[in-house]
Protein backbone atom coordinates (compact mmCIF):
# COMPACT_ATOMS: atom_id res chain seq x y z
CA UNK A 1 0.00 0.00 0.00
CA UNK A 2 1.32 3.55 -0.93
CA UNK A 3 0.03 6.89 -0.50
CA UNK A 4 0.18 9.23 -2.82
CA UNK A 5 -1.40 13.16 -2.78
CA UNK A 6 -0.23 14.19 -6.93
CA UNK A 7 -1.70 12.67 -9.89
CA UNK A 8 1.58 12.22 -11.21
CA UNK A 9 2.48 10.04 -8.49
CA UNK A 10 0.40 7.83 -9.14
CA UNK A 11 0.45 7.42 -12.27
CA UNK A 12 3.97 6.58 -11.77
CA UNK A 13 3.35 4.35 -9.62
CA UNK A 14 1.19 2.52 -12.27
CA UNK A 15 3.60 2.65 -14.77
CA UNK A 16 6.34 0.55 -12.64
CA UNK A 17 3.33 -1.61 -11.31
CA UNK A 18 3.25 -2.83 -14.95
CA UNK A 19 6.90 -2.80 -15.92
CA UNK A 20 8.11 -4.62 -12.72
CA UNK A 21 4.52 -7.04 -11.98
CA UNK A 22 3.90 -5.56 -8.65
CA UNK A 23 0.55 -5.31 -7.28
CA UNK A 24 -0.05 -1.54 -5.64
CA UNK A 25 -2.58 -0.20 -4.17
CA UNK A 26 -2.28 3.08 -4.43
CA UNK A 27 -4.64 5.61 -1.82
CA UNK A 28 -4.63 9.18 -2.44
CA UNK A 29 -5.02 11.53 0.25
CA UNK A 30 -4.61 15.15 0.77
CA UNK A 31 -7.03 16.46 -2.27
CA UNK A 32 -8.73 19.17 -1.28
CA UNK A 33 -8.04 22.17 -3.17
CA UNK A 34 -7.08 20.00 -6.62
CA UNK A 35 -7.72 20.89 -9.73
CA UNK A 36 -10.44 19.31 -11.60
CA UNK A 37 -7.58 18.02 -14.31
CA UNK A 38 -5.74 16.45 -11.16
CA UNK A 39 -9.01 15.10 -9.67
CA UNK A 40 -9.18 13.34 -12.82
CA UNK A 41 -5.84 11.50 -12.78
CA UNK A 42 -5.80 10.91 -9.48
CA UNK A 43 -9.42 8.98 -9.65
CA UNK A 44 -7.78 7.54 -12.88
CA UNK A 45 -4.87 5.77 -10.75
CA UNK A 46 -5.69 5.45 -7.36
CA UNK A 47 -7.55 2.03 -6.00
CA UNK A 48 -9.17 4.23 -2.66
CA UNK A 49 -9.42 7.96 -2.11
CA UNK A 50 -10.58 10.02 0.60
CA UNK A 51 -12.28 13.26 -0.20
CA UNK A 52 -11.17 15.45 1.65
CA UNK A 53 -12.91 18.76 1.28
CA UNK A 54 -12.39 18.07 -2.35
CA UNK A 55 -15.22 19.33 -4.75
CA UNK A 56 -14.03 17.73 -7.67
CA UNK A 57 -13.39 14.34 -6.27
CA UNK A 58 -16.74 14.42 -4.97
CA UNK A 59 -18.12 15.44 -8.27
CA UNK A 60 -16.29 13.06 -10.57
CA UNK A 61 -15.80 9.46 -8.40
CA UNK A 62 -17.56 6.20 -9.64
CA UNK A 63 -16.40 4.57 -6.35
CA UNK A 64 -17.74 0.96 -6.01
CA UNK A 65 -17.69 1.30 -2.23
CA UNK A 66 -17.99 4.82 0.20
CA UNK A 67 -17.12 4.89 3.31
CA UNK A 68 -19.09 7.53 5.34
CA UNK A 69 -20.74 11.00 4.62
CA UNK A 70 -19.41 14.13 5.62
CA UNK A 71 -15.77 13.36 4.61
CA UNK A 72 -16.47 9.72 2.01
CA UNK A 73 -13.53 7.38 1.34
CA UNK A 74 -14.00 6.15 -1.94
CA UNK A 75 -13.06 2.74 -3.29
CA UNK A 76 -12.72 2.83 -6.82
CA UNK A 77 -11.06 -0.78 -7.98
CA UNK A 78 -11.77 -3.96 -7.49
CA UNK A 79 -8.70 -3.96 -5.38
CA UNK A 80 -9.85 -0.62 -3.49
CA UNK A 81 -13.35 -2.25 -2.77
CA UNK A 82 -11.51 -5.45 -1.16
CA UNK A 83 -9.60 -3.68 1.10
CA UNK A 84 -12.23 -1.59 2.53
CA UNK A 85 -14.34 -4.79 2.79
CA UNK A 86 -11.69 -6.97 4.54
CA UNK A 87 -11.70 -4.06 7.07
CA UNK A 88 -15.01 -3.88 7.63
CA UNK A 89 -14.73 -7.15 9.26
CA UNK A 90 -13.03 -6.12 12.03
CA UNK A 91 -15.70 -3.23 12.98
CA UNK A 92 -17.42 -4.22 15.89
CA UNK A 93 -19.88 -2.23 15.97
CA UNK A 94 -23.03 -2.98 13.21
CA UNK A 95 -22.51 -2.34 9.74
CA UNK A 96 -25.33 -1.35 7.04
CA UNK A 97 -24.69 -2.94 3.58
CA UNK A 98 -26.62 -1.89 0.79
CA UNK A 99 -26.78 -1.28 -2.95
CA UNK A 100 -27.40 2.21 -3.97
CA UNK A 101 -25.94 4.83 -6.94
CA UNK A 102 -22.65 6.09 -5.38
CA UNK A 103 -21.44 8.54 -4.15
CA UNK A 104 -23.73 9.55 -1.63
CA UNK A 105 -23.33 13.00 -0.48
CA UNK A 106 -25.48 14.45 1.99
CA UNK A 107 -25.70 18.52 1.72
CA UNK A 108 -26.37 18.88 5.19
CA UNK A 109 -23.21 16.50 6.39
CA UNK A 110 -20.49 18.07 3.56
CA UNK A 111 -17.80 20.79 4.75
CA UNK A 112 -19.24 23.97 4.21
CA UNK A 113 -16.95 25.35 1.34
CA UNK A 114 -15.49 22.63 -1.02
CA UNK A 115 -12.84 23.33 -2.84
Amino acid sequence: MLTVAFAETAKELRKLENELGLDLIIIAVHVTGVSKEEAEGILENSDIVISCASKYIRELAKPLVQVAAAIPLFALTQKGKGLVIERAKDIQSPILINTIKLPVLPSHKQPKNLI
